[in-house]
């Protein structure tokens, strides 16, 4: 990410990230950044990520029990500018 951060190449990151795990590294790769930092939440119901999960064709390791342990709604970052959507 910083290697591409640092030649001005967009960077996307998406994914689950829980503020206590991972906010002190994208607050710090916001803050190193030069240029403008964009960050987006999705605004869902768990019921929405549930059934895109059990609709894949790659099989499902995982239940709705355990996705509703790692659920954590619109969670923002504490320390960055983001938007739900």
């Amino acid at each position: 990410m910083r290697f591409a951060l640092g030649r001005g190449c967009p960077v996307v990151l998406e994914g689950i990230f829980h503020s206590p795990t991972y906010g002190a590294m994208l607050t710090g790769l916001a803050d190193d950044h030069g240029g403008v930092t964009l960050g987006f939440v999705r605004d869902l119901t768990f019921e929405e990520p549930l059934r895109r999960h059990e609709s894949r064709e790659d099989g499902v390791d995982h239940g709705e029990a355990e996705m509703r342990r790692w659920w954590l709604g619109s969670a923002l970052v504490d320390g960055l500018d983001e938007r739900l959507c």
